[in-house]
C-alpha cells in the first residue's frame, strides 16, 4: 500500500477488525452518523501497530463498502435514525421547534430529561436543527427562512440595527439577538457598532 509493505494477514485482520466495529457502532448506535476516526485510531492502534498506514487503511475500506465522512467512518449504506425509544422524544422537539419557528422554547424547556437531550443532538447532528447558542435551537428550515429575510432587508435598506431586523423577522429579542450574533459567525453579516451589513 503505498510505498509501504504490510504482511497480508494482519493487513487483512486489521480490515476485518474495522469492519467490526463500524458495524458495532451502527447497531448499538443508530442515531450516529457513523464511528470517530479518533477513536477509532485509539483502538485498532493499539490492537494493530499501523498508526503510519491509518489513513491507508481507512482508504482501503471503500471498496467494501465503507465511507468516510467528515471526522467518521460509516458503511456507505447506514443512514442515521432515531432508535425506538428516542423516536417519539425526537417529534415533540420537531413539534416544539416547527408550531413557533421563529419563537421555540428555551433549550431547558425544550430538553427537559436525557431522551429529549438525546433526540435533540441527533437531530443537530443530521441538520434537522441548528444550534443558534448555547441556549437556542431552530429548525434548519427556519434559519434557512430568517438567513434569507435578513439579506433581503439588508441589501434592500442597507445596514439595519438589532430593532429594525427583529421587526422584519416578527421575532423577540430573545431570538434575534443570538440569530444576528450566529450570522455573523458564519460570515452572512458583519456588525459595524450597532448595525448589519451584508459581508
Amino acid at each position: 500500500t503505498g510505498d509501504m509493505v504490510v504482511d497480508a494477514a494482519r493487513w487483512g485482520a486489521a480490515r476485518k477488525r474495522v469492519a467490526q466495529l463500524v458495524d458495532d457502532m451502527h447497531r448499538e448506535h443508530p442515531e450516529r452518523l457513523g464511528l470517530s476516526l479518533t477513536d477509532l485510531r485509539n483502538v485498532i492502534t493499539k490492537e494493530f501497530p499501523f498508526e503510519d498506514l491509518f489513513d491507508a487503511l481507512i482508504a482501503s475500506l471503500g471498496a467494501e463498502g465503507f465511507t468516510r465522512s467528515g471526522s467518521v467512518i460509516q458503511r456507505a449504506s447506514h443512514r442515521a435514525q432515531l432508535p425506538e425509544p428516542l423516536r417519539a422524544a425526537g417529534e415533540t422537539v420537531r413539534r416544539a421547534l416547527s408550531a413557533q419557528p421563529l419563537e421555540p422554547p428555551s433549550r431547558k424547556e425544550l430538553t427537559p430529561d436525557a431522551s429529549s437531550q438525546r433526540a435533540l443532538k441527533f437531530l443537530i447532528e443530521s441538520g434537522e436543527v441548528v444550534e443558534i447558542s448555547a441556549e437556542l435551537v431552530l429548525g434548519a428550515n427556519a434559519v434557512a427562512q430568517a438567513t434569507a429575510q435578513v439579506k433581503a432587508f439588508v441589501a434592500k435598506h442597507g445596514p439595519a440595527t438589532v430593532s429594525e431586523l427583529r421587526q422584519s423577522l416578527g421575532s423577540s429579542r430573545r431570538i434575534v439577538v443570538p440569530f444576528l450574533e450566529y450570522l455573523d459567525r458564519t460570515f452572512v453579516t458583519v456588525r459595524h457598532g450597532d448595525k448589519r451589513a451584508l459581508r
